[in-house]
């Protein structure tokens, strides 16, 4: 599953962030915070900043609230893998943890980046990671970006996981640069870019039977091209073309009165069904997420969190999950090659 919690900060976030809404009004009206709301251009941010009253107990109803959406999946048990976008800090992934106690993540997956970036991305998991590709944040290389937008850039980060049929899945956790704030597509192609040539670039170890990809968050990716989505599998574009009330985006654009889906899947064509894989993608499988409490309005929109008068709401995404099946028997085939392999290496001569 991948979600982007939107903006979720604590009630402690540090002034050099510049971003005077997430404080208790307390804070706000200490001298020296008390200009920051007036600086903001946006009247509807405005009025968050010097209305909102931004403590602790706001910040974990938002927590409790995303692990209730998470436990709308696989009844109850949530996913394996759960990417949750704009998070700032590894503190806030240990509370949603703890609010999913019960689904047994292991230690959150968190690496800070630019500590002028709030916007990072976390991870928990059920899987054990590979030690040679361990968690590490990857910085594209974005061309033409103005210096005062490079903030607003987050790194992808990047890790591999060991299956239990000794493969590893690769994942590239993304959250690209938003249409609003960068309205050229190019930036969004040039990340997908990097991503591509870096998969490539990865050496699979000779005890690895195969290598899984997935690149999961938000792309805002919508205008496809051959060039761009070649060597990829994208589940929404296969899974929704008949099923637009079960899946009709994560995003809703009310000035323009559409849908987009700014979260998405892109897989690498092993997790095609019809590849001789140990594991293979779910056909019909994508889903988005969007029937749990506080998730939506009457017309089926998402609410973003909010605090008047009290929490409402949660985020102006909707997130999306995929299944991922283990084939038993190919499975078991490969178990067993890779246990002669180690007996064979323990039985010769040193």
């Amino acid at each position: 599953m991948t979600y982007n919690a939107e903006n979720l900060y604590d009630s402690e976030h540090p002034s050099h962030l510049d971003n005077p809404i997430y404080r208790p009004l307390v804070q706000k009206k200490l001298e020296k915070n008390a200009g920051a709301c007036r600086t903001l251009q946006d009247e509807s941010l405005k009025w968050r900043c010097e209305n909102w009253d931004y403590f602790e107990e706001n910040v974990q109803a938002k927590v409790e609230r995303i692990a209730k959406v998470v436990q709308m999946v696989r009844s109850g048990r949530g996913p394996d893998i759960l990417i949750v976008q704009e998070v700032e800090n590894r503190s806030l992934l240990k509370k949603l943890r703890a609010e999913l106690s019960a689904q047994e993540y292991r230690s959150p997956i968190f690496v800070e980046a630019d500590p002028l970036i709030a916007n990072n991305i976390g991870v928990l998991s059920r899987l054990a990671l590979f030690d040679d590709e361990r968690p590490q944040l990857l910085k594209i290389p974005y061309k033409d970006v103005p210096f005062d937008q490079r903030h607003k850039l987050t790194p992808v980060l990047f890790m591999s996981f060991r299956l239990p049929s000794w493969e590893l899945l690769t994942l590239y956790a993304v959250d690209l640069p938003d249409p609003v704030s960068f309205p050229d597509a190019v930036v969004r192609k040039q990340a997908m870019d990097f991503i591509q040539k870096h998969s490539e670039s990865l050496k699979t170890p000779s005890d690895v039977p195969r290598r899984y990809i997935v690149v999961a968050g938000s792309t805002y990716i919508q205008d496809l091209n051959k060039d761009l989505s070649e060597g990829w599998m994208l589940p929404h574009l296969s899974d929704c073309d008949n099923r637009q009330k079960k899946c009709p985006g994560t995003v809703y654009n009310n000035e323009k009165k559409q849908w987009m889906m700014a979260d998405q899947f892109w897989l690498s064509p092993n997790l095609v069904a019809e590849e001789k894989s140990a594991w293979y993608y779910v056909p019909n499988s994508f889903k988005v997420v969007m029937n749990g409490p506080n998730q939506k309005n009457y017309e089926g929109v998402p609410i973003p969190f909010d605090l008047r008068p009290h929490p409402i709401g949660i985020s102006d995404h909707f997130p999306v999950v995929i299944d991922l099946q283990k084939d038993i028997d190919f499975s078991r085939r490969l178990e067993n090659v890779q246990r002669l392999k180690q007996q064979r290496s323990r039985n010769q001569p040193q």
